[in-house]
Parts: C-alpha cells; structure tokens; sequence
C-alpha cells in the first residue's frame, strides 16, 4: 500500500530532456531514504499546474524547459552543462577529468598518436576536449587529431552515410597505430563501424575509449568498445542531496559540483590495448584494460 503523504514529504520533479538511467538510479536512493515524492514523466512534458518543492533537470535544445525553468521560484539544480548562460546551481560530472583520464591512459599504453571524434560540439564537448589535449601536451604525446562531424557535414547532421564515408576517408589517412577518444560510446561505436567498413583493424591500428560504460553499446560490437566509467549514480545522488540542502535554505554553491570519473574508471574490454609499436601479436592485441584505482 503506497504511503500516505504527509505535510512533511517532499515532492521533487524530474524534468529531463534525456536522462540515463543511472542518473535516476542515484536520485531515487537519495529520494528513497529521504521518503520524497518524485513527479516522472518520461516524455519530459511539462508539467501544466504542478506545484512542488523542487526540480531536478537537464536540457539542452528544448526552449520549453528553458522558459518553465527560468519562471519557477522554487530551487532548481541542474545535472547537466548545456546551457552555461543560464545561472543554476549544478552538479555534473567532471568533464575536464574525463578527458585528462583518457590522456594519461593512451600514454601508459605508449601511444604517441591520438585524436577525438565527436559528432557535436556543445559546452560539455569542449570541456571533455580541452582536458584531453591538455594531457595530451602535458604527457608530451602528438596534438590530438579533432575529428568533429558537425564542423563539416554544413546542414546535414544526420546524414549517418556521409559521416561514415567521411570517417572512414580519416581513419584510412590517419597515422598507425593510433588512439581514437571519443566523446561517448555511441560515438565510439560510430568509430569502430567505420573502421570496420574501411578495413581497418581495431585494435590493431585503431584502439577506441569512449565514456559512460554502455553496457548496451560496448558489448555489442564485433570488438567490444572500452570505456571511461563516468558516475553517473552519483551525479544524479548528489544533485539530490544539494536540492534538499536548497530546499532547507542553504545558499547555493558559486561553481558547478564536479564529481569525478568512478574509483576503478575503465571497463574491461577490448578495443583499447597496447601500442603494438614493437610487438605485433593476437595475444597482446586482446589484453583487456586494467581497471585503475
């Protein structure tokens, strides 16, 4: 029997534009043992009327969120960096980190050659970008090839022949062996599809990191794609933890929450290996990624 709602309980609304389940997953642990009630809709409408104590949000295009966001006088935190140019308390992942983390890891497995692959390019992009060729000169590697499709498919983004045929044509003429970071796995998915038509062999000419270790996407392809654990469950938990901190009329923080990439931050699997500059063999071509503390 649901409980009843007491004077007490909080009701916290969800209004995101997309979401991940983790993010939601940590929310709802914080939500459960603080006995909130969270107002869901998973088309992200805007809820007409609703009265609340709270909202929990990411959006980016939707000029709808924006406006119902902008006139509420309850707190709002935002998990996500898309709109920088409206001022909200946030907690996000540490984006800069991320890319610094797939820096130093292409350099402990002695790459030298590296580039980025991203279909888009939005405030998140760049920080992600800008960390991982800042690792990349610190740790003295190659500058990052900056491989962007919406700088060169003009107004057509979503033409996923042409992208492909353009990343192909990239992969083909690109130094060997090199390191590909790709914004998310289903941008590195896109990566190894290319490599794949264009005969390219991953790993052994192309090795791919992408971030978020999607289960879904990492594990189901010809060479399963290693990832960047981002922590998403804590994202989601602390932004929890900050609306209720507003709630109870504790100031804002000036910057962002960062929450870096989880304790073990890559999975295990196989599209990333060691540079084979000197050693060229199946076995060492297979090696899975170590996770690291």
């Amino acid at each position: 029997m649901e409980k009843n709602r007491g004077p007490a309980q909080r009701n916290i609304l969800i209004l995101m534009e997309w979401h991940d389940h983790r993010i939601r997953q940590g929310i709802g642990e914080y939500a459960r043992v603080h006995e909130w009630h969270l107002t869901v809709d998973e088309r992200a409408l805007i809820p007409r009327g609703w009265v609340g104590d709270g909202v929990l949000t990411v959006f980016h295009h939707r000029k709808d969120i924006a406006r119902f966001i902008r006139q509420l006088k309850i707190p709002v935190v935002d998990m996500g960096l898309y709109r920088p140019d409206i001022p909200l308390p946030r907690v996000t992942g540490d984006h800069t980190r991320i890319g610094r983390l797939a820096a130093e890891h292409f350099a402990e497995r002695g790459f030298r050659h590296t580039a980025w692959f991203s279909a888009d390019l939005t405030p998140i992009h760049i920080l992600r970008f800008n960390g991982f060729a800042q690792g990349c000169r610190d740790l003295k590697l190659e500058t990052p090839l900056k491989w962007i499709w919406s700088e060169k498919c003009g107004d057509k983004p979503d033409n996923w022949k042409r992208m492909r045929r353009w990343l192909e044509r990239l992969l083909r003429n690109s130094p060997k062996p090199l390191a590909v970071f790709a914004h998310n796995d289903y941008e590195a998915s896109k990566v190894e599809d290319a490599c794949r038509v264009a005969g390219v062999g991953v790993p052994e000419d192309i090795s791919i990191l992408g971030v978020d270790d999607n289960s879904l996407v990492c594990l189901n392809q010809p060479v399963p794609l290693s990832s960047i654990i981002h922590d998403l469950t804590r994202v989601g938990h602390e932004a929890a933890a900050l609306i209720d901190r507003l709630i109870d009329g504790s100031p804002p923080p000036c910057e962002p929450v960062l929450i870096p990439p989880a304790s073990k931050s890559f999975s295990k699997y196989l599209s990333l290996c060691i540079s084979p500059f000197t050693v060229r063999t199946k076995d060492l071509f297979l090696c899975p990624i170590q996770s690291m503390g």
